[in-house]
């Protein structure tokens, strides 16, 4: 392992920590308050975040809640649940054509 490897590892896992941290226990039939859901993205989060796909750097769009690829050829955008960016590209929607 690098030593780049090594550090990002580390902050990944202080993120995936201090995020359990932030999520309270849920009980059954009960959800969470909708300011959980509507929560921002951790910009450190976002600054080692890349797509899936090609490699490239990603921007949050707040307005539509979802992360997007700034690639020219890629752009796929990819959802946020609950708070959570979902990093697949099977769930990722294509942009649309210009």
């Amino acid at each position: 392992m690098t030593a780049r490897s090594a550090r990002l590892d580390k902050r990944l896992t202080a993120l995936v920590v201090s995020a359990r941290r932030a999520i309270p226990m849920e009980l059954p039939g009960r959800h969470r308050p909708a300011t959980r859901r509507n929560r921002m993205i951790d910009k450190e989060l976002l600054e080692i975040l890349a797509c899936p796909k090609c490699k490239t750097e990603v921007r949050l769009d707040e307005a539509a809640q979802c992360i997007v690829c700034l690639s020219a050829t890629c752009g796929l955008r990819y959802p946020i649940r609950d708070g959570i960016p979902v990093m697949l590209i099977d769930e990722a929607e294509k942009p649309a054509a210009a």
